[in-house]
């Protein structure tokens, strides 16, 4: 036998573990001076802010659309943020592709909804593979925010498979 001696484990909970999950409410949230100032707070000049180059290319991609339809230059730089998240989110680096790297570009068109009503490369980043992902991590993302004003299409979005 050894000298080791360890605590007791006890064979049952201390306490009644509940069937469901508990509900917590949530906190209403009030209107401050603060949400109302931001509110009125042009947007943030273009650029990336220290965010990824995808997210600024895609931004300045798509930066010719802003004077177009109902929408105002904030909500069309939001939506453009948003679309540009989605794109990243759902950009996957294929196992096959293996240490290349290259930025395909993509052209894709939202409908009114804001389903993918269609997509397709633009400009080759000179691998296939990168090129079948950048199709692919559009078509994952779907679906976008709908555009302000009916279905658009984007000039051509970079998106970028780097390692780092």
């Amino acid at each position: 036998m050894s000298d080791f001696n360890a605590a007791p484990v006890p064979r049952t909970l201390s306490f009644e573990r509940p069937s469901a999950p508990t509900q917590r409410p949530r906190p209403q949230q009030q209107p401050t001076q603060q949400a109302s100032r931001e509110a009125t707070r042009p947007p943030p000049p273009a650029g990336n802010s220290g965010q990824s180059n995808a997210d600024s290319a895609a931004a300045r991609a798509t930066a010719g659309q802003q004077g177009q339809g109902s929408g105002g230059a904030s909500q069309m730089a939001s939506r453009q943020n948003r679309v540009s998240r989605r794109l990243n989110n759902a950009k996957r680096r294929p196992r096959s592709a293996g240490d290349a790297t290259g930025t395909a570009v993509v052209r894709f068109t939202v409908s009114a909804g804001g389903g993918l009503a269609g997509v397709s490369p633009v400009r080759s980043s000179g691998n296939p593979v990168l090129d079948r992902a950048a199709v692919d991590a559009v078509t994952r993302a779907a679906p976008f925010p709908p555009p302000p004003s009916g279905g658009n299409e984007t000039p051509g979005v970079p998106v970028d498979f780097t390692r780092g």
